[in-house]
């Protein structure tokens, strides 16, 4: 295979360059370091229209065009700092079929706001974020991964699970299911869960590790994103093991540092999934995004969405992401573009778009957060030889049944999806070698509307989510009409699509509060009429205001399945 391709581009803002907050809402000339060492200078349009787009990107039937216009705008940046050269390396190593690293490093706070994903290349029109084999990092500049405290014989791959449902629910169930899957019997629900999470019981539960529990090599957290002042945060619950609805507090980019930055060392890798957990809110901001700011504590790795990341692309990112760091001779670097290349396959999100590695040149190109030690994981396990083969075997069928279990968990919610889960071979850890994510199944099944752990006729071996069942709430959503008929469906239901378009564009609701069900006529013309359904009528006429209409292009392709109702159920 052909060298890795590395290209950084680092960028500082022409005036004010010691000062990364210090946005001018105006067009303004940024520095960009050449491969020599020198700088070239480029301005960026900042106007209003383009605010206008960018936010227009967070809706999930965002038209197409916008994309490539962004990108465009990108590049013409770009053209003037000796992007050319760089465009035509990065096509000549993708076309052998090598590694790429971008390194976005900015000491302008404002240019982490920008989508580099969606940048275009002149020659094929491909935008950077979906060409295979590349990744995109970013990284804070002047810092540094903090050392590992934990000596190699006592890792053990571990990672911890938390997630709250506070701000709204979520697919805890799913995720850990993923978790069980890839990693086996090196994952311990009743160690490795930490339900309705707060603060101060995912801060106790990463006090543990290293002592009375195993050491933390990665933290999954799972819940809800939501916005505080001029930025985002994370929606936890408010006390420790709080499951009542609505009791949740946001805990803002610099709290959230604070949780993570005494086990910078420790923790090798931070996945944040949650909506707008990289989203840097408006430029100028001093805080930063939520995956920033833990970076900036010297973090290795952090993943996160700079958009809303919708609950299916959730579960299959993170099942892709694990299944393959489990694999032996995968890197984070290869299992995030894993991860990204099947959210690619849901042309009805952007998802693949949104997500973000923020990670450090320095550190190299192939970093392995989950590797364990050669050691055995405890006093009375088997031998290496006695032990591999029934491990990877049982790990054969928790996978089995964790796909089968993920495609009937979404039944309940959003539109079934498939889920990339790679099983990791059982061999000895070897160089990097591509990984395979199969093509999933989708089956025609039925599922009650609460997650009950009832017995249901095609699950292969029972995975019991009991313990992390997220709350007693409704789904968010009804299921697809093509969904046979276990609950009660409206006649003339609305397709998927816009449920998952109107899940994401209607009003948040007041704060604290919680928008109520809602029944949605859908007009011929893509007029929308809302009903609430036994709660205070004033959501409706706010919801009206809001998003009178479909979207032009949802209208235009969905016409055949129109005049059609839904029923979009209570969510923060």
């Amino acid at each position: 295979m052909s060298e890795p391709l590395h290209i950084v581009l680092e960028f500082a803002r022409a005036e004010s360059a010691g000062q990364p907050h210090s946005f001018r809402f105006a067009a303004q000339p940024y520095l960009v370091r050449t491969p020599g060492g020198g700088f070239e200078a480029s301005e960026f349009p900042w106007s209003r229209a383009l605010l206008a787009d960018l936010q227009a990107l967070r809706d999930p039937a965002a038209e197409p065009e916008l994309l490539h216009r962004i990108g465009g705008l990108l590049r013409e940046f770009l053209a003037g700092v000796g992007w050319g050269a760089r465009e035509e390396a990065i096509v000549a190593a993708a076309r052998a079929g090598a590694a790429i690293a971008i390194t976005i490093r900015s000491a302008a706070a404002e240019l982490y706001a920008l989508p580099w994903e969606l940048v275009a290349l002149k020659s094929t029109g491909q935008l950077l974020g979906g060409i295979p084999g590349l990744v995109i990092r970013y990284e804070w500049p002047e810092t540094s991964s903090f050392p590992d405290p934990v000596t190699p014989a006592r890792r053990r791959g571990r990672v911890l699970f938390a997630w709250s449902a506070a701000g709204g629910a979520v697919p805890a169930a799913e995720h850990q299911a993923a978790l069980q899957a890839a990693l086996a019997a090196d994952f311990d629900p009743a160690r490795d869960v930490v339900p309705h999470a707060s603060f101060a019981a995912i801060a106790a539960a990463l006090e543990r590790a290293g002592g009375v529990d195993p050491p933390i090599d990665a933290l999954l957290l799972l819940c809800h994103g939501a916005a505080i002042g001029g930025a985002y945060g994370l929606a936890l619950d408010a006390t420790a093991g709080a499951a009542e609805a609505n009791a949740s507090v946001v805990v803002d980019a610099g709290r959230v540092q604070q949780l993570i930055a005494p086990h910078a060392g420790a923790l090798r890798l931070v996945v944040l999934a949650a909506c707008n957990s990289g989203a840097d809110g408006e430029p100028g901001n001093h805080l930063g995004s939520i995956a920033q700011m833990i970076h900036r504590a010297g973090l290795r790795a952090v993943v996160a969405s700079r958009f809303p990341l919708s609950t299916a692309g959730s579960s299959r990112f993170c099942g892709a992401l694990f299944a393959a760091l489990a694999g032996p001779g995968t890197s984070l670097e290869r299992a995030f573009v894993v991860a990204r290349d099947a959210l690619v396959r849901d042309p009805g999100q952007l998802d693949w778009a949104s997500v973000q590695l923020y990670a450090r040149a320095a550190d190299g190109d192939a970093t392995y957060p989950l590797t364990r030690s050669a050691g055995p994981v405890v006093a009375a396990a088997a031998s290496p030889l006695r032990r591999w083969p029934w491990r990877w075997l049982g790990l054969g069928l928790v996978a089995a049944a964790a796909i089968a279990g993920l495609v009937l968990a979404w039944d309940r919610g959003e539109a079934p999806s498939e889920v990339a889960v790679v099983a990791p071979e059982p061999s000895t850890p070897a160089p990097e070698r591509p990984v395979v994510v199969p093509e999933p199944t989708t089956l025609p099944v039925t599922h009650p509307p609460t997650p009950t752990p009832t017995p249901t006729p095609i699950t292969p071996t029972p995975i019991t989510p009991t313990p992390v069942t997220p709350t007693t709430r409704k789904p968010v959503v009804e299921p697809r009409p093509t969904t046979p008929a276990t609950k009660p469906v409206l006649s003339g239901a609305c397709p998927g699509e816009i449920q998952r378009y109107l899940e994401n564009a209607l009003p948040a609701p007041a704060a604290g509060g919680v928008r109520p069900d809602l029944r949605v006529r859908v007009a011929a013309d893509g007029g929308l009429s809302y009903e609430v359904l036994g709660a205070s009528k004033g959501y409706a006429s706010e919801a009206a205001a809001a998003r009178p209409n479909l979207s032009a292009r949802l209208t235009k392709e969905l016409a055949a399945a129109l005049p059609c109702t839904l029923k979009l159920l209570s969510r923060p």
